[in-house]
């Protein structure tokens, strides 16, 4: 794999005295400093729009894209453990955190920045903070106080002496906007069980939930709790809600592997601790060729499954009257859980809208609510009653790039925005970094099995529609993939080809105004004027337009004549002109 470089504040942390305390008591310090990374770090971090790297027993990595979020996520977490009143030995943090360029290879990072801030934390006072003078002069008019120059420390295998600055504890600093973040609710995948009657198949069902946090991990709708967390919570006895509360997490994740011979089956199930609810539940039974492989299929099924499920669960929250003051990741998720019914009315996407601005009026950083904005405004299947405003659209889905540069939904709709205007190979490239960022993330797919079908690439819509359903077998958004594949064929002038898909979306949905515009159009080019007509008429009943609205809202082709070819077939089949 290519190693990639880019520009971190790099936070480091450790335990001081570890194992001392663990020579006194293993597993009450295990236990503390496992509950200290769930209900501090990972909060923390996330609220500040950082990842951690990476646990070490005693200590953790942390990456931020600014500096300024490095420093005041590194004094919140002392903050919170001075403020902590734990029984027995108390828990006491050194952190060190330095800017620079490091290297990225397997979701690890590496380099002179990473020894720096290590080196930082060495020297540390317990309880402190200490930064390099790199950060200090970045926090300049960001609301950071409390810091002391030390001079300039020479540090182990570093070159040059590196100047310090040291906070010692106790300074109030005022926090980065983590609402949004520190909102989401938390999902922890749990110990699946292994009933086997090889207990040697333990490695599977690890295997099977390391993947699973790794995948999940990638989505920002919510948080994931560390692994090192979920296993330390021992279940016997202890009722969902119990766990849930240890772990400080809303849903679980829970499961069983059964393997014998070459057959393998695995139950999961989303349990919504706050209610008991069972949200989804899926039995899968494969065949073994390759265990890595069929591990990474039921893995993605797993997925791709979970994602649609909790934002519609979420979505629905507060709908009956019960909740009184939906959060602003709340208010973006019903949004989304709107968008995604996918019905092509006026009525859905402004409901919609409406409260993707009530999210962002919570809280302006909200990046899926800007991402929502985006495709309300751009999304040119959708709209029948409104106009598209591809203007509007690239500046709500930069906004969402700007805020979470390591979303990859943000680069999706960026990417789509792009698509819209027309602008296919910047949209390609956007759409293709959101992949890189997520591999599991189906829209991307979708979106570029899209500009194929404008292509007239046949091949290419097919191939990234499979890997759509492959990693999302029931995403909401499939449907419209799959009238891509039909687009696709009518672009190449293959008109039965375009039929027989448009037919088979029919016989699962016929909800969608674009799957009927594409099959009248093709059935007008293959001569079959009556029934084209009666295609209009079905579309008419969803989302009435004129020839005028399609030409100023739908994405035409690459090639100008195939795209007229295609405006005169709706107009012939009796599309009113406008």
């Amino acid at each position: 794999m290519a190693e990639e470089r880019r520009l971190a504040a790099v936070v480091v942390g450790d335990v001081v005295g570890y194992s001392a305390m663990m020579g006194r008591n293993e597993s009450d310090t295990l236990a503390r400093i496992f509950a200290f990374q769930a209900q501090v770090l990972e909060l923390v971090v996330a609220g500040h729009g950082g990842r951690i790297v990476k646990t070490t027993g005693d200590g953790f990595l942390a990456e931020f894209s600014s500096a300024v979020n490095a420093v005041k996520a590194s004094v919140a977490i002392q903050n919170a453990m001075l403020s902590r009143d734990d029984a027995g030995d108390p828990l006491r943090l050194r952190i060190g955190v330095h800017v620079g360029d490091v290297a990225i290879r397997d979701d690890d990072i590496f380099g002179d920045s990473v020894n720096i801030a290590a080196r930082l934390e060495q020297r540390a006072h317990p309880g402190s903070v200490l930064i390099s003078a790199s950060v200090h002069q970045q926090l300049e008019g960001h609301d950071v106080a409390g810091f002391v120059e030390i001079g300039a420390l020479d540090l182990k295998n570093i070159a040059r002496p590196v100047v310090a600055w040291q906070w010692e504890g106790g300074t109030p600093v005022t926090p980065t906007t983590p609402s949004t973040r520190a909102d989401r609710p938390s999902i922890a995948v749990m110990p699946f069980d292994n009933l086997s009657s090889d207990q040697d198949q333990d490695f599977l069902a690890d295997g099977v939930v390391q993947d699973l946090i790794n995948n999940l991990s990638r989505f920002h709708w919510f948080r994931v709790i560390a692994r090192a967390s979920t296993y330390a919570v021992e279940r016997d006895g202890l009722t969902v809600d119990e766990i849930a509360s240890r772990l400080g997490a809303r849903y679980l994740l829970q499961g069983s592997v059964r393997r014998s011979g070459n057959r393998i089956r695995i139950t999961v199930e989303l349990i919504d601790a706050s209610s008991g609810d069972h949200l989804w539940a899926e039995r899968i039974d494969r065949t073994v060729d390759d265990l890595f492989e069929v591990q990474d299929e039921i893995v993605t099924r797993i997925v791709g499954s979970v994602v649609p499920e909790f934002v519609a669960a979420v979505g629905s929250i507060g709908r009956s009257g019960e909740q009184t003051a939906p959060s602003s990741w709340e208010m973006a998720m019903r949004g989304w859980s709107l968008v995604w019914r996918l019905d092509g009315s006026e009525a859905t996407i402004l409901e919609a809208r409406r409260h993707f601005n009530r999210a962002l009026q919570l809280d302006p950083e909200n990046g899926m609510a800007h991402a929502g904005l985006a495709f309300s405004y751009g999304n040119p299947f959708y709209l029948a009653g409104l106009e598209r405003d591809v203007d509007r659209a690239l500046e709500e889905a930069g906004r969402a790039t700007t805020i979470d540069p390591r979303d990859a939904f943000g680069w999706c709709l960026l990417g789509a925005s792009h698509m819209w205007n027309e602008s296919f190979d910047e949209a390609e490239r956007h759409l293709k970094r959101a992949i890189a960022l997520n591999p599991s993330l189906a829209l991307a797919h979708i979106y570029l099995a899209a500009i194929c079908s404008w292509r007239g690439d046949v091949t290419g819509a097919d191939t990234w529609t499979a890997t759509a359903v492959k990693l999302s077998p029931a995403d909401p958004m499939l449907p419209f993939a799959r009238v891509c594949r039909a687009m696709a064929r009518f672009v190449a002038a293959d008109y039965k080809g375009a039929l027989l898909i448009a037919d088979e979306v029919l016989s699962e949905n016929r909800g969608l105004p674009s799957v009927w515009r594409v099959r009248a159009a093709s059935l007008e080019s293959m001569g079959e004027h009556e029934l084209a007509a009666e295609s209009v008429r079905q579309m008419e009943r969803l989302a009435p337009i004129t020839m005028s609205w399609a030409r100023e809202n739908l994405t035409p082709f690459t090639d100008p004549e195939r795209w007229q070819a295609y405006l005169s077939a709706l107009e012939s089949a009796g599309i009113p002109p406008g």
